[in-house]
């Protein structure tokens, strides 16, 4: 059963993306501005690292690594130097640790009969200092996407609605696609270069 629904998981996405047309536009077709500001990533502080994790929810589920949010809260005056330096490192190497992303994943019943895969979702467990070196990548994107108004109006980012209204959204999110599909890694595989839009 477990093979069965490994191979249901891991083909999903493929199946579903071969659904969807191909096209020859580029991300900057949907640019009316392409003078967009490159973008770096910033070395961070152990204070930021800190403010990072108490950010976190406290919960019990861990990853691989079999370490939960909630020690890492506990012990976030042991741990916010050493996770400062490591993520300066990854940021200044380009390199997101392959272990961080590397998931627990479980099969979540939702309907029907029990011994069909598609009536399972997954759930992705990552390590919880995972989530503290995706939370600083995604503070100094998301300020960045803000402050030159790239998201689209209305769309969801990570559960809030984007108020700003030029379209730049498309651009990131092909840029995106096409670094993934590439790499065939996590999304945060692309951060070297770390310019973002020449």
């Amino acid at each position: 059963m477990a093979d069965a629904l490994n191979n249901y998981f891991v083909n999903v996405g493929k199946q579903t993306s071969s659904n969807i047309p191909p096209t020859n536009k580029s991300f900057r077709d949907y640019l009316p501005n392409h003078n967009v500001p490159d973008f770096e990533f910033k070395t961070v502080t152990s204070a930021e690292i800190e403010e990072i994790i108490n950010s976190l929810q406290a919960k019990s589920s861990s990853g691989l690594d079999g370490i939960n949010s909630i020690l890492v809260k506990f012990l976030k005056n042991e741990l916010k130097k050493p996770l400062a330096i490591i993520a300066n490192q990854m940021i200044t190497t380009c390199i997101f640790p392959s272990k961080l992303k590397t998931a627990k994943v479980l099969p979540i019943f939702k309907k029907g009969e029990v011994d069909k895969c598609e009536n399972y979702r997954p759930i992705s467990l990552l390590p919880a200092i995972s989530k503290v070196f995706e939370k600083i990548l995604l503070r100094q994107m998301d300020a960045h996407f803000k402050s030159h108004a790239l998201y689209f109006c209305g769309f969801m980012v990570f559960g809030k609605i984007a108020q700003l209204s030029m379209p730049y959204l498309r651009c990131a999110t092909e840029y995106f696609k096409i670094w993934t599909r590439k790499r065939r890694q996590s999304p945060y595989s692309w951060i070297c270069p770390r310019r973002l839009i020449a």
